[in-house]
């Protein structure tokens, strides 16, 4: 069926034990496929926008290997908010 599908389909994504327990009632699968969908929501999402900033970091780096690590933090910041921008510009001003 198409509800045994779809559990078979969370169940395996998320790689969640050796299959030898598992919830066999609805309400304990509804339960069980929301927790699943929040762990990958909470590893998941976080993990994406860590490694996509890196790879960002890494391409203005290669591009432009004379730019100082203030102004590629400064590159992508202004990429992602103006307001996270001048945040970043205004502290490396006070330390130097």
């Amino acid at each position: 069926s198409i509800l045994h599908s779809l559990w078979w389909a969370v169940i395996t994504l998320t790689t969640v034990g050796y299959g030898d327990v598992y919830p066999v009632t609805v309400g304990g699968r509804l339960f069980t496929f929301g927790i699943l969908l929040v762990g990958i929501g909470v590893i998941a999402l976080p993990s994406g926008l860590f490694a996509s900033a890196l790879s960002r970091a890494r391409e203005i780096s290669l591009d432009h290997p004379e730019a100082s690590p203030t102004e590629i933090n400064a590159v992508i910041a202004d990429e992602l908010d103006p307001e996270i921008r001048q945040a970043v510009v205004e502290r490396d001003r006070a330390q130097t």
